[in-house]
């Protein structure tokens, strides 16, 4: 059997030592804020204001978007349930209403290439 030991030394003071993150232990709502601070600054960050007075904002949850998938068919499914449920009722022109305003404000727009990420909708 092979014994090994090894000391990092590092000169620090005996209060220090009594302290909660020497030993790797911080508090959770200081990491929190930190958090919280940094999504806010790098949203404030990415947001553009277009000349129309729309606002264009990259996702801020997710800081690699290549790697973000479509939603297409799980999009669509819910679509369809959606239709489904509302064509009895009366909320389906409501529903289509909607989706034209969204089409008159410029909301929703044509991708020509596959590159998109599908929102669900939950009404």
């Amino acid at each position: 059997m092979l014994t090994t030991s090894s000391l990092h030394v590092r000169n620090v003071s005996v209060k220090e030592l009594w302290g909660l993150d020497v030993l790797g232990i911080t508090d959770p709502l200081l990491n929190e804020n930190m958090k919280e601070n940094f999504d806010l600054t790098n949203f404030k960050n990415k947001m553009k204001i277009l000349p129309y007075g729309r606002y264009e904002v990259k996702l801020p949850w997710k800081c690699n978007s290549e790697n973000l998938p479509s939603n297409k068919e799980l999009t669509w499914k819910r679509h369809l349930q959606m239709m489904n449920k509302l064509r009895n009722g009366k909320f389906f022109d409501d529903y289509k209403s909607v989706f034209r305003k969204w089409e008159d404000l410029n909301m929703q727009e044509v991708k020509l290439n596959n590159e998109c990420h599908y929102l669900r909708i939950d009404l």
